[in-house]
């Protein structure tokens, strides 16, 4: 037997762990006490606890997170959608605008191509009845001069100042000499008329003047005529013209002081005269005879269809 074995003491390991001296011998440790068991379960309690509350703090984050989220994006939407509408309603602002700008334009360019047709049929007819007045037979016209004469007498009085054009001053003459026979004192002026017939009459101070010249007439007629030709546009039929007597003529007023004296009568269809000639041919409703008329409204009709 070794010295170690008679001492008590080993160099060999113990079977249980424990601490080496510095003596080089093993020294055993000491059983654990109940009170480190308990320590370590309070730390594991308390770190559980921690996790815990940090893990509820960091959910609470995330749903508050998620539901500014979501009401930012809900916001955005509605936004987004007021702007859309907002876009689309200026839109059809803006398209029925250009909508009734084109539609006005295009009115008002049908309307102004309709006056220019009624212009351009009117101012046919009128051409063509100043032609056929023109053609007229001496005795025609000697007729038609005294029908004009009559009728001016009747608004001017019997002292009238007549004035003709020139070609006319030898046929105006002798109807004045047979008037002047029945009371009337009319007078030839020396003013020569820019017409193709008919006659001026003016009162004997030169205060009025009645134009009873053939264009005068016919000008007078023109406004009826447009409504004429306005309804054939339209697609209604036109009036014939009824044959009748002469209407008034022009009552037109030069006062000394510059003032224009009021006619005395506004009405242009009552019938003055009885006597016939071609003046007295020219329709009250219209400025031209049936065939005329009837010419002129086919023209016009065959214009809108196209032929």
């Amino acid at each position: 037997m070794n010295e170690g074995e008679e001492g008590g003491s080993t160099h060999l390991r113990s079977s249980r762990p424990g601490r080496r001296t510095r003596e080089g011998r093993v020294q055993k440790h000491a059983p654990t006490d109940s009170g480190g068991v308990r320590v370590s379960t309070a730390t594991k309690k308390s770190l559980e606890k921690v996790a815990e509350e940090f893990s509820k703090e960091v959910t609470a984050e995330l749903e508050e997170g998620r539901a500014q989220a979501l009401e930012s994006l809900e916001r955005v939407g509605r936004e987004t959608a007021e702007a859309v509408a907002k876009i689309i309603e200026a839109g059809n602002k803006q398209a029925e605008s250009l909508t009734r700008q084109i539609t006005g334009s295009a009115e008002l360019r049908s309307r102004n191509l309709q006056l220019r047709a009624i212009e351009e049929a009117v101012g046919e007819v009128f051409d063509m009845a100043m032609a056929k007045v023109a053609k007229a037979s001496p005795a025609e016209h000697e007729k038609a001069i005294t029908h004009l004469l009559t009728e001016g007498v009747e608004f001017i009085g019997p002292e009238a100042r007549v004035d003709c054009n020139a070609s006319d001053k030898k046929v105006v003459s002798a109807v004045i000499k047979k008037l002047n026979h029945d009371s009337s004192k009319l007078t030839l002026g020396d003013e020569d008329v820019s017409t193709i017939g008919g006659v001026v009459l003016t009162s004997p101070d030169g205060t009025v003047k009645f134009d009873n010249t053939f264009e005068a007439r016919l000008e007078r007629l023109k406004p009826m005529l447009r409504r004429e030709v306005a309804g054939l546009l339209a697609g209604g039929e036109a009036q014939l013209p009824v044959k009748g007597k002469v209407g008034e003529g022009d009552y037109t007023g030069e006062l000394k002081n510059g003032k224009v004296a009021m006619p005395p009568h506004e009405s242009m269809v009552s019938p003055t005269s009885t006597i016939p000639g071609p003046a007295a041919e020219i329709p009250i409703k219209e400025p031209v005879d049936e065939e005329t008329q009837k010419s002129a409204a086919g023209r016009i009709r065959r214009k809108r269809e196209g032929k």
